[in-house]
């Protein structure tokens, strides 16, 4: 014997115009248009189904431990949002800017133990920083860690870090 789609539901006490909102007409209209149909709808009871538990994974941290990565920012987004370098070896970061309004990039807040005061910021760190592009521009830093940690990463442009637009660099041995 076989079963339509039809027959099915009409077994399991499902009727089609309650699967697709009544608003259809059934099979008996009578010369009726689908506008005289009761706009409301019967309630069923949904069957149990069983989800697919998700499976966790883990994203590996991008690292830059080749000494290149490319970030890219837009709006109030930098991505990656994290990643890894090596200490004393030297690092290019490539900003691509893929969002619509002008964006730059800050690298640091490293310790400037051996750095000119001029290098300095007024917390006496040193900060890498790009220049700030328009869209669809890319730039590029190049400079050495020479300490390890976790250090952040950032657009500075007015507003744009307080909006989300940073990332964590850590740098290891």
């Amino acid at each position: 014997m076989k079963l339509s789609r039809r027959k099915v539901l009409k077994m399991s006490g499902v009727t089609l115009s309650a699967l697709a909102g009544c608003n259809a007409p059934s099979a008996d209209t009578s010369g009726e248009s689908p506008t005289d149909t009761p706009t409301s709808s019967p309630t069923a009871t949904p069957s149990p189904t069983t989800e697919a538990t998700p499976t966790p994974t883990s994203t590996p941290t991008p690292n830059a431990l080749d000494g290149e990565i490319t970030v890219k920012g837009s709006e109030w987004v930098l991505e990656p949002d994290a990643f890894q370098g090596k200490v004393d070896q030297e690092l290019t970061i490539h900003f691509e800017n893929v969002g619509e309004v002008a964006h730059n990039l800050s690298v640091g807040e490293f310790p400037a133990d051996e750095r000119p005061v001029a290098e300095q910021d007024e917390a006496g760190t040193f900060i890498v920083k790009t220049d700030t592009i328009q869209p669809d521009e890319t730039t590029s830093v190049v400079f050495t860690p020479e300490s390890t940690g976790t250090f952040p990463y950032w657009c500075d442009v007015p507003g744009h870090r307080e909006a989300g637009m940073v990332g964590e660099m850590t740098v290891t041995e």
